[in-house]
């Protein structure tokens, strides 16, 4: 059994070959056709934190759910006149 997402991140990378220490590196370039940069999500799997229940992306100025946790990376940073987009993800309650 593989024990849920408990946190989220996000990074940019300049090489393919990118990686967090202690983290789980999400396979999908999230820039992918963008020239320069790379951005990758990742994971972190804790059996004695709350897990993950609810992933929202927020584009531009739109106001993010109360209590969601904000991933401080613009997934779209590299894009000439693109929107913001960042990744807020909300915790069980205990």
């Amino acid at each position: 059994e593989i024990d849920p997402i408990t946190h989220i991140t996000a990074k940019k990378c300049l090489i393919e070959n990118c990686y967090m220490e202690g983290w789980e590196r999400v396979e999908k370039n999230l820039n992918k056709g963008v020239i320069g940069m790379s951005v990758y999500l990742f994971i972190r799997r804790d059996p004695t934190a709350n897990p993950v229940i609810d992933v929202v992306a927020i584009i531009n100025n739109q106001t993010p759910p109360h209590g969601y946790t904000k991933v401080d990376v613009d997934l779209n940073s590299l894009t000439f006149g693109g929107d913001n987009i960042y990744l807020y993800y909300k915790i069980a309650s205990t």
